[in-house]
């Protein structure tokens, strides 16, 4: 089974992102305002039905910055996030989530599934890193019938 050009879609503003949750303000590696738009995207490829496929979840913060404490411009720190992902659940069943490739998130997220939803979050103490591209999780599906799925941010 594809799935669909499976993922490399992006979809902007579907994930909530929270820059630096419960971080006093003199501790943040940012602070308003936030320029920018952050992007989440699926990576992975195809399964054949009784398979399993791992996709990383990424969330892009290139480009968005925030203000330092010394008043000039600074990268945006991912400190936490909660995302939903979308599935075909008559044609993928969710498996698993574990620790995305980026160091400040390679524990396992907090996960809450029900039929074609998974919900993920996880929070992180850094108040330096990471910026940039950043791998939140990987995802575990299997093929459950023949056709075409796309996984939605």
């Amino acid at each position: 089974m594809t799935l669909a050009h499976f993922l490399r879609r992006t979809v902007i503003g579907t994930a909530m992102l929270l820059m630096m949750i419960g971080v006093p303000s003199s501790l943040h590696a940012q602070g308003t305002p936030i320029t920018g738009t952050a992007q989440v995207s699926i990576s992975g490829g195809s399964v054949i039905v009784g398979n399993n496929v791992q996709v990383e979840l990424k969330v892009n913060l290139t480009g968005v910055t925030g203000q330092a404490p010394d008043s000039s411009t600074t990268a945006a720190v991912l400190g936490a996030y909660v995302i939903d992902v979308n599935f075909d659940s008559t044609r993928l069943q969710f498996i698993s989530a574990a620790g995305g490739s980026s160091p400040k998130f390679a524990g396992d997220p907090t996960v809450n599934a029900s039929t074609g939803k998974v919900t993920l979050s996880a929070v992180q103490n850094s108040a330096s890193a990471p910026t940039g591209l950043v791998g939140v999780a990987f995802l575990t599906f299997k093929g459950i019938a023949a056709g075409s799925a796309a996984l939605q941010p």
